[in-house]
């Protein structure tokens, strides 16, 4: 194997964030003095078969009926917007946070070094876990009664005592596989689960009296016993794998839960909120195409208020809580990170204490912390009048992913031409970094995937598209923009005046190269374009840069570069652009793969037009560093304000008391009063002189030495 393929590749996050300063004074009643108003009219041109899925008919192409009973297609403003933000917030360098913070899990049974449950398998302990649910509140608690270490019980041992076959079952060759060109597969998904074990079962009693046997590479095993004072327990099974090869691999062994002690029964752990979501993201219990079978019968059976059967670990610093869980032995292993851990720190700022980025600031949003109405409308694009619609045949295909946590993709790796240089960065890595925006590369022509026949009927989707050359036209109506923010809306439409080379994605498909699409601006002269963008360029170019002398090249960033290489139709790379199989995505480790930037796979050095000139960029950055400096003083000056109130006056200070203080620099510190302020020597302690508090933040400081006047001479940072 000597590359790793994906359908899809990554636009990689700058360290930096564009904030504009004008983002708070965003109003619908007062326009900005250079706000501007109006309409663009734009045509959409399907250079490859389209498909926007209608809300009632999910195979056939967004529409409604006319009055004649005459489908008229067209593609909601919403998708269009959606399609538009997303280069946006590329261009303009806004935040990446439209992702899952759940951690992602890993059983990779071939990488130790990740995947350490294997060899720590002595720490699984085995359980019941119960919910009781708030009627009022809907909040779940969650408990588990421990019952230790999970004893183990042969399928033969079974077979003996309950004249099932467990054996004839699951061994290769067995009645629950088939042998096939590939190898040996399971005949029905079904014949894997835990539930299908059970029926093997036939509903007998799975209670029994255990005898403890040997231990065997850390799995204690057990045999039936007839004596009553020998240990209780109850026969649990989990998924089958594989199938058996007699003395080389495969399950043969199911698990016994012991009966637990009365304190282990009285005393239940505690499984905390996030455990407990992590455990349900784990099984797709978000996605119904997607999610376990197990864990939907087991989540049937916690709706009918039983217990179920659990694999845990214990938490490494408080033994009465759980760490982490899974429904089978060696179960998924959530990773130590999650996605927002592995972003860089400008892109942690959420909520709304923090300025909206330009996106927003256009766009609008809501979230827990407020709202802003956007200043974008965009109405539905109809099919052009006139024109002849035409259909193209029904497409059978499977739209999949290989899920985030796949680490050769979705973790940005150091390597030479493909290959790492030494080891994998993963989700534990506190240095690991994220691959980035997420895009699929255009392509010149549709090749829906054919290799279809052997997957599952609820993966695949059906759905008929309009053919290639079919045109929309629809109108953008913004209101009151700055010229910068117009730029940026053109910027984002035509991929910075770029629009005959470079093409958006729009709608299903676009892994398999559906929904390439061009768009054209309507009745706009290019000088009055490239007006607009020159202010928009000028706006992040100064912003980003760190001084007068060296000029951050906005056009020549890797964000801008991968974005235009991805929009690029790019020669003879189909061979890349598909999806792996599962043999495949286990290879591609064994070779030691990642996924290159697409530039560097496409050998494109394309760098667009520039539209500012570096007198452009200095006169804005001179205009923004004085914006940035009047910003700074009133914030200050409300800082002092707001602590002095705080810091009530004293006549007479004495040692030992407490103060709000604003940090001058490692050396001294400002302490605002109503009627003063008090500028102090700062003493900090050994451990404190490596990691001093920041320029400019608040500390909370105590009085640790007075003049003869009784004014404060000295203080030290009380944490």
């Amino acid at each position: 194997m000597e590359y790793i393929k994906a359908p899809f590749n990554f636009v990689p996050v700058s360290s930096e964030v564009f904030y504009p300063g004008w983002a708070d004074q965003i109003s619908h009643d007062i326009p900005f003095s250079d706000g501007i108003s109006g309409k663009i009219s734009i045509t959409i041109e399907a250079k490859t078969p389209i498909f926007i899925r209608d809300s009632k008919s999910k195979s056939e192409f967004c529409h409604i009926m006319t009055p004649n009973d005459e489908k008229k297609y067209f593609i909601p403003g919403t998708s269009i917007k959606g399609m538009v933000r997303n280069v946006l917030e590329i261009l303009s360098f806004s935040k990446f946070d439209k992702i899952n913070d759940s951690k992602y899990a890993i059983r990779d049974l071939h990488n130790s070094q990740v995947y350490t449950l294997m060899e720590n398998s002595n720490n699984i302990r085995c359980g019941w876990l119960s919910i009781k649910k708030n009627d009022q509140t809907g909040k779940e608690t969650v408990k588990i009664v421990d019952c230790g270490i999970p004893w183990r019980i042969s399928h033969k041992q079974l077979d003996d005592k309950f004249n099932t076959s467990f054996v004839d079952t699951f061994k290769k060759g067995g009645n629950a596989f088939k042998v096939d060109e590939i190898g040996t597969k399971f005949t029905k998904e079904y014949y894997k689960t835990a539930q299908y074990k059970y029926d093997l079962f036939r509903n007998q009693k799975t209670q029994s009296c255990f005898k403890e046997g040997s231990l065997i590479l850390n799995r204690q095993l057990c045999s039936f016993s007839d004596n009553s004072s020998d240990k209780k327990g109850t026969i649990v099974f989990t998924g089958q794998p594989t199938a058996r090869i007699q003395n080389r691999s495969g399950k043969f062994y199911e698990f016994v839960f012991i009966e637990p002690e009365n304190t282990a029964a009285q005393n239940p752990l505690s499984v905390d909120e996030q455990i407990w979501s992590n455990f349900k993201f784990h099984y797709y219990d978000y996605d119904d195409n997607k999610v376990s079978e197990d864990w939907k019968w087991r989540k049937s059976q916690l709706e009918n208020n039983e217990k179920i059967p659990v694999f845990f670990r214990l938490d490494d610093n408080d033994s009465t809580k759980v760490k982490d869980l899974g429904l089978s032995y060696l179960y998924k292993m959530p990773y130590k990170h999650s996605v927002k851990d592995l972003l860089p720190e400008k892109h942690k700022q959420f909520g709304r204490p923090f300025k909206p980025d330009l996106a927003e600031s256009i766009f609008g949003f809501t979230d827990s912390g407020g709202s802003l109405k956007g200043r974008i409308s965009i109405g539905p694009a109809f099919v052009q009048e006139g024109t002849q619609v035409n259909t193209a045949k029904q497409i059978e295909t499977v739209f999949g992913s290989p899920k985030a946590s796949y680490y050769p993709l979705y973790i940005k790796q150091s390597g030479t031409d493909g290959r790492i240089d030494s080891i994998y960065k993963t989700f534990m890595d506190d240095d690991a970094s994220l691959s980035g925006f997420k895009r699929y590369p255009v392509k010149c022509q549709a090749s829906p995937r054919t290799d279809v026949t052997r997957v599952s009927d609820r993966m695949k989707v059906k759905f008929t598209p309009l053919c290639c050359n079919t045109k929309f036209e629809t109108t953008i109506r913004y209101f009151n923009l700055r010229p910068v923010e117009l730029g940026a809306l053109l910027s984002a439409l035509t991929f910075h005046n770029n629009s005959t080379d470079c093409h958006h994605a729009l709608g299903m498909g676009k892994p398999d190269g559906f929904g390439r699409v061009s768009i054209q601006i309507q009745g706009m002269e290019s000088t009055e374009m490239e007006k607009y963008l020159k202010q928009f360029e000028s706006e992040l170019s100064a912003y980003l840069s760190e001084n007068e002398k060296d000029y951050f090249k906005w056009n020549e960033s890797p964000q801008v570069k991968e974005l235009i290489a991805m929009a690029k139709l790019q020669e003879n790379l189909e061979a890349r652009q598909k999806y792996m199989d599962l043999f495949e995505f286990a290879q591609a480790k064994e070779y030691k793969l990642y996924l290159e930037n697409y530039s560097e796979i496409a050998s494109d050095t394309t760098i667009i037009r520039s539209y500012s000139t570096s007198e452009d960029i200095c006169i804005k950055k001179g205009i923004l560093d004085k914006q940035k400096e009047t910003e700074l003083e009133l914030r200050k000056e409300d800082q002092f304000k707001r602590l002095a109130k705080q810091n009530r006056d004293e006549k007479n200070f004495q040692i030992g008391q407490h103060f709000n203080a604003v940090v001058c620099n490692h050396k001294s510190v400002n302490i605002p009063f109503p009627s003063y302020t008090v500028n102090a020597q700062l003493v900090l302690s050994r451990e404190e002189k490596f990691n001093p508090p920041e320029s400019g933040s608040e500390i909370t400081v105590e009085v640790k030495q007075l003049k003869r006047t009784g004014d404060i001479v000295q203080v030290a940072w009380k944490k």
